[in-house]
């Protein structure tokens, strides 16, 4: 699949993929800080994307958030239609479904093991 736009930040490449979809492709071996993603955020409204876009975020197995980074991110989390996370441990997994447990903003979001599988369920999501 063809990419429209890319932004490379410190720690994550920002795409939108040509089916609406932001892809955000994190570092590997790196904690995130706010400042990550506040890169994230301002690339996401620098490609012009809204509430009509799908996110697939990709963890690599070494990643993670740091605790300002996570109340951070639920702070400015834009609308989307759909979120699909790939992680690779069991550790990203448990933090993701605790921090969805509270989060304010309920939209559609599932966890792959694949960027594949991933992008394929996001592509089921008019």
């Amino acid at each position: 699949m063809p990419e429209l736009e890319e932004i490379i930040n410190k720690n994550s490449i920002v795409r939108i993929l040509d089916s609406k979809i932001l892809h955000i492709k994190y570092g590997d071996n790196v904690e995130l800080t706010a400042e990550d993603i506040e890169d994230v955020n301002k690339a996401f409204k620098k490609l012009g994307c809204n509430d009509t876009y799908k996110t697939l975020s990709e963890f690599h197995k070494y990643s993670t958030l740091s605790t300002e980074a996570r109340h951070y991110a639920e702070k400015i989390k834009p609308q989307v239609k759909a979120s699909a996370f790939v992680l690779h441990s069991l550790s990203q997994r448990i933090l993701l479904r605790f921090y969805h447990k509270f989060q304010r903003n309920k939209n559609i979001t599932r966890v792959f093991n694949s960027f594949e599988d991933a992008l394929s369920w996001l592509n089921t999501i008019p």
